[in-house]
Order: structure tokens, then sequence, then C-alpha cells
């Protein structure tokens, strides 16, 4: 039996630099898989990945290992490389620098699990930039605290 238990679910949002629509849905099937199996190699535990053209949400139990800055940096460096070895029209592609990263209890995992699956329904009336200022005021942030002009 282990001697420390994580048990902190994620919700991390980012985005393509300079919120560029280059994610073609096609392609998403596969990247969410491989993104899936990145967070199995930094022993996160994979709950739910979706997104749309510029941008994806990933919804994880943090495993004990690693920080979050290391994990989402090994997610968005492993997948941009991948991206790019996946067709003409990725070979520039880019995350943005940021990110937004919010803890979910227990009790709201079902809930944001919907959210980030109806993805494409929450974005015919929404933008990304409209999302990330209903995310920053739901979790208490200021609207200046997550950028994502890069």
């Amino acid at each position: 039996m282990p001697h420390s238990l994580s048990g902190v679910n994620v919700h991390l949002v980012y985005g393509v630099k300079y919120r560029s629509p280059l994610l073609n849905p096609a392609i998403f099937k596969r990247l969410f898989g491989f993104m899936a199996a990145t967070l199995e190699r930094c022993r996160c535990f994979p709950l739910e990945i979706n997104g749309t053209e510029d941008h994806v949400h990933c919804l994880f139990v943090l495993g004990r290992q690693y920080s979050i800055a290391k994990i989402v940096e090994e997610l968005k460096k492993s997948s941009s490389k991948w991206l790019k070895t996946n067709g003409s029209e990725h070979s520039n592609f880019y995350w943005q620098t940021g990110y937004g990263i919010f803890s979910v209890s227990y009790s709201q995992i079902e809930l944001v699990t919907k959210y980030i699956r109806t993805q494409d329904l929450h974005h015919r009336h929404m933008s990304f930039d409209e999302e990330r200022r209903a995310l920053l005021i739901k979790h208490g942030f200021s609207l200046n605290d997550w950028d994502i002009d890069d």
C-alpha cells in the first residue's frame, strides 16, 4: 500500500498561439488520445479531454510525482511536437505560453466532465475569450490574471 495519496482534480485550459483556429476536428480523437497517454506517463489519471479549433480542456487527477507546471510543460511540448509530425498544416504549430488551471471538487467531476465533453455546443455561442472570462470570474480571479494574447 502506498504511503502517499493524491486526490487533486484539475481542470486545465490552454489555447493555440494567437488563438489561431489551427486544430482540425479530424485530428481531435488522435490528439486527445496522445494527450491522455502523456498524462498517464506523468502518473496522472485523465478523466476527460476535449476542445475546439483554438483551445483544449483537460480534466485529470493530479499524480504525486510531478508538479502541475511540469505536467503542463510536458503536455504542451509533446503534443506540439506530435502535431508537427501530423500534416504540413501543423508545421508551425505552437501553443500559447500561458494556461488556466482550476481545482475541481470531487462532487463537481460529473458537471465539469459534461462541460468539457460538450465544448462544441458551448462555442456555438461563446468565444474562447468569453469562456476564459467566465472561468476567471467563477474561480474568483481578476480578468487580467490570465493573459491569452500570445
